[in-house]
């Protein structure tokens, strides 16, 4: 951003030019060595100006200076360049001047015409630069922007943003900016003027100094301001400070603190709010509102790591009171947004072999208001141990895992478990194609079960017994054959895949007496069919004889359109009690499942999977899902409706259906639309509704947002939310 290249590189010329009397003279220092050219260098005199002229172009420690004429005056001391004078430094950084003045020692000089294309497209002019010894370049009328002056025809255009000053001083030292009587401009129209105001050096790769701001109104707390400032403490750590600013609740202060060893890292993000809880819509919030979140990792001896991931806070309703969410350096890996369930987790693990081990503590909050802390569980240990190897004599592939769990509740259950298993696998390719994959599969679980007159946060309770032992052995064997179907020739592609799993598992192998911890959550659709225990957890265990019967049909058209679809089902020997109806796997007969994904090009993804009622055909849960990006549209839809029924079939049924939708629009010139909106379709109202209006070019972004929540909890109110940010390259980051 400085003149300070043109000074560096005309210095170095002067041993040269004393001498110089031709063309292409080269140092012979191999650390100092300047290649130098130009059509002409002469003195008229012996004690007068050494002049060089001509299309001069020098080489200088990965520098480059180009120049009509190049004059040194022993007599004065001045080194003068004229005419077109541009200096590339190794960076690819480009100053221009009409004309350079340097004093003999260096450290003093004037630059008229100053222009220089700096990193990240910054762009700075000045009338005139003046070199002030080592420690200060001043300039006098600047201009300063990011963004591109000219059309792509050539013509000039208007910047998005520019800064104006009547002098800007470089403190070399410091390595900072600092402009004096500063006016930015947007669009050429003056919007704001500071009399001071300082950024770093863009040669400085981070420096203490403000961020990007972003302000806006909230129906919940009233009108925010969010101002982030960064210190650049060392070079392994630094930290944020972004304090929330708002009109009803006063300041959230929050933060943000990073530290990077050789071995690991560590990020720690938090928030505090001294709250007035005798609010009339305060609720039960406490006086003081706080989170914290936590991400990091550290590399231990003997190829263990650690792993370390927290989230915290005060209470059920604070997140979305405050729009608070995991950024920067703690964000989600999967980039998904804070759930009813906060997790804290704490591991070591270590790749063993073809395996791994993983030793885990892992600590829930609830926050929804039917939650109750005292029966909400600390899993501590969780182990998992896993080990593949090649199968000796039988051939295949073998596997042995050691899994448990002990489980504390203050108020509540308390169940301990262990889990030993060996399997085995060995496919075989048959005539035509034809697939089969043996599996044996040898599974026990021991179970300790404390206070089960205490219950569990599900609402599990055993009135009778406070204490209780119980063991499984629940081996499993299986074949599964498929045969693919391939048409080839004109015309698309189109693959036909049945398949026929038969799968057979101990009898009445799902204890009664075993507390369902980890299995709540049971899905049956297409992706699933053909896995031996649809449990994901280690609790209910999936027993019987059954097969899972299904075909898989796959199309290619061509020039990136192709579509498949999946429809499948499992049938029993006998009734199963192992799964709630809704799950669909009750009975002797499962729901039939299917899957559908079609996209064509760039334009259309849409998939779904849906689950009907193998008697009724009605349908029991549709996750369905639509993208498209056509022209300057691009949109994402999706769909779900879940069988919640906690009874059978006679009894009442119930579901959740809810659609959430996002919309693109591109109108002119980097303007652009965006909206969202998630409904509640069972409760027959909206969740919410977000619409945007926002423009992005080379060199800035701005956004305004209109967002309105429904949602009623407690202290939270439906609100109207309004945001504006904004972000200028170069500046503000």
């Amino acid at each position: 951003m400085s003149p300070r290249f043109l000074f560096i590189l005309i210095a170095s010329l002067l041993a040269t030019l004393a001498a110089a009397r031709a063309q292409d003279v080269v140092n012979q220092s191999p650390d100092e060595a300047v290649i130098f050219s130009a059509d002409e260098v002469f003195r008229d005199r012996p004690d007068g100006p050494i002049t060089a002229r001509g299309a001069i172009e020098a080489f200088y420690k990965g520098r480059r200076l180009t120049a009509d004429e190049l004059v040194f005056d022993p007599m004065t001391g001045v080194v003068t360049a004229l005419g077109s004078v541009a200096v590339t430094d190794q960076n690819g950084v480009t100053a221009y001047a009409e004309r350079v003045d340097l004093t003999t020692d260096f450290a003093d000089g004037v630059i008229d015409g100053f222009a220089a294309l700096l990193a990240e497209n910054g762009r700075l002019a000045a009338a005139r630069a003046v070199r002030r010894g080592a420690r200060r370049n001043e300039l006098d009328y600047a201009v300063y922007s990011a963004c591109d002056v000219c059309k792509e025809d050539g013509s000039p255009k208007t910047p998005t943003w520019r800064v104006k000053a009547l002098r800007v001083v470089q403190d070399v030292e410091r390595k900072v900016i600092r402009y004096r009587h500063a006016v930015l401009e947007i669009k050429g129209v003056p919007v704001l003027y500071t009399p001071y105001f300082q950024m770093p050096d863009p040669s400085v790769e981070r420096q203490s100094g403000f961020l990007t701001p972003s302000i806006g109104q909230n129906g919940r707390i009233g009108a925010f301001a969010e101002i982030p400032y960064y210190f650049a403490l060392s070079s392994h750590y630094d930290a944020t400070l972004f304090p929330k600013i708002t009109a009803d609740d006063g300041v959230l202060w929050q933060g943000e603190y990073r530290h990077r060893t050789r071995r690991g890292q560590i990020a720690i993000q938090g928030g505090v709010l001294d709250f007035d809880d005798q609010a009339p819509d305060a609720g039960e919030a406490p006086s003081t509102r706080w989170h914290y979140f936590a991400k990091g990792y550290y590399e231990l001896p003997n190829e263990w790591r650690a792993d370390l991931d927290l989230e915290r806070v005060s209470d059920d309703t604070y997140l979305r009171r405050y729009d608070v969410e995991r950024t920067g350096a703690v964000a989600d890996d999967d980039g998904l947004p804070i759930s009813n369930r906060l997790r804290s987790n704490l591991s070591i693990s270590r790749k063993v072999g073809d395996g791994f081990a993983d030793i885990d503590a892992i600590l829930f909050e609830g926050i929804r208001e039917s939650d109750d802390a005292t029966l909400t569980p600390l899993a501590a240990p969780a182990v998992d141990i896993v080990q593949r190897f090649e199968a000796p004599f039988i051939g295949g592939d073998g596997r042995i895992q050691l899994n448990g769990v002990q489980l504390r509740r203050q108020d509540g259950a308390d169940t301990t478990r262990f889990t030993g298993s060996a399997s085995w696998k060995r496919s075989f390719i048959g005539l035509g194609g034809q697939k089969v994959v043996l599996t044996g599969d040898l599974r026990g679980d021991a179970y300790v079960q404390d206070d089960l007159d205490l219950g569990t946060e599900i609402g599990v309770q055993v009135p009778d017994e406070s204490e209780n032992v119980v063991t499984r052995i629940a081996p499993t064997a299986a074949i599964d054959w498929s045969y693919p179907f391939i048409r080839t020739g004109p015309g698309p592609r189109i693959v036909i895949e049945p398949r026929v799993q038969i799968v057979a598992s101990a009898v009445n192998a799902d204890e009664e007496d075993i507390l369902n911890e980890d299995s709540q959550s049971i899905e049956f659709d297409a992706t699933n069919l053909f896995v031996l225990n649809k449990s994901p957890g280690f609790d209910v265990f999936e027993d019987g004889e059954r097969a899972n019967v299904g075909v898989v049909v796959s199309a290619d058209f061509g020039r990136n359109i192709s579509a498949s679809a999946t429809i499948g089902q499992q049938f029993r020997l006998r009734e199963a009690n192992d799964f709630a109806a809704a799950n669909g796997l009750d009975g002797r007969r499962s729901d039939i499942v299917s899957g559908l994904e079609v996209r064509v090009r760039q334009w259309v993804q849409a998939n779904a999977r849906v689950r009907f009622d193998e008697v009724t055909g009605r349908m029991e849960r549709n996750d369905a899902s639509l993208s498209t990006r056509i022209g300057p549209f691009s949109g994402t839809a999706n769909y779900a409706r879940i069988n919640t029924s906690a009874g059978g079939a006679g009894g009442t049924r119930s579901f959740d259906e809810a659609i959430t939708a996002t919309a693109a629009l591109e109108i002119y010139r980097g303007w652009r639309i965006t909206g969202s909106t998630q409904n509640d379709i069972d409760a027959g109202e909206p969740v919410r509704h977000r619409l945007g209006v926002g423009y992005q070019d080379d060199c800035a972004t701005f956004e305004l947002v209109y967002q309105r929540d429904f949602v009623r909890d407690r202290d939270l109110e439906p609100a109207t939310s309004i945001l504006f940010t904004f972000s200028l390259n170069t500046l503000g980051r």
